[in-house]
């Protein structure tokens, strides 16, 4: 789990959505923290419409380690969606986790450091068509 630990702390920022037409921008906060001393991994995400305060992203994970698979798990919960869990696999100054979301159609986030910030995107792909982002959040450290 020390692997993971360059996530721990308060993270804000702004970042982007877009499910449809139109773009949603949106500010907000990533908070990790060390749990089970040390086993796991809280993380908690509150992001809410720059246009009109309204909560568009609210969501609490928790991430481990499966020592018999040798895996990261990743356990979502969210506001507005099911729970589910993910494979967690560890990138260069980051993580990923892929979502499958309808027959050939995947969901893949990356997170990274990029100068500094916690960088994360989102891109779907479907059958017959290019990989297009959805996702984009900037967030910088302030804890």
């Amino acid at each position: 789990m020390k692997k993971l630990h360059f996530l721990v702390g308060k993270w804000e920022g702004t970042g982007w959505m877009q499910m449809g037409p139109q773009r949603q921008e949106a500010k907000g906060s990533e908070h990790v923290q060390v749990k089970l001393q040390g086993k796991a991994l809280l993380v908690e995400g509150l992001f809410a419409d720059v246009a009109n305060g309204k909560v568009v992203h609210e969501t609490m994970a928790v991430i481990t380690y499966d020592e018999k698979a040798s895996k990261y798990r990743f356990n979502t919960y969210l506001y507005n969606r099911p729970n589910a869990e993910y494979e967690l696999s560890l990138k260069d100054n980051g993580v990923a986790w892929q979502m499958k979301v309808g027959e050939g159609t995947f969901v893949d986030f990356t997170m990274g450091i990029d100068k500094g910030d916690w960088l994360e995107i989102g891109e779907v792909t479907m059958p017959g068509r290019p990989k297009m982002k959805f996702l984009e959040m900037r967030l910088k450290k302030v804890k």
